[in-house]
């Protein structure tokens, strides 16, 4: 989450910011996987996309359930 701060404050108002995170298959529902990944929930992400506009979201059925978002920083 502090990353993801500190891109937003690096980033002109109106810039852009591709976030790709994997993603639990139940959005509800944030589970950390012993020593391999923490896949994130719908929650999660209203937190780690608080400053930002989600102008899409683009999600990829690979086992892994990455997510890929498009974000703009709020001018």
């Amino acid at each position: 989450m502090e990353a993801v701060a500190q891109n937003w404050c690096a980033l002109k108002p109106g810039g852009y910011l591709f976030l790709a995170l994997p993603m639990n298959e139940n959005r509800k529902k944030c589970v950390l996987q012993w020593n391999a990944q923490r896949p994130y929930s719908y929650f999660r992400m209203q937190h780690l996309t608080a400053n930002f506009e989600v102008l899409e979201e683009i999600n990829n059925p690979d086992p892994a359930n990455t997510g890929l978002y498009v974000l703009q920083k709020l001018e």
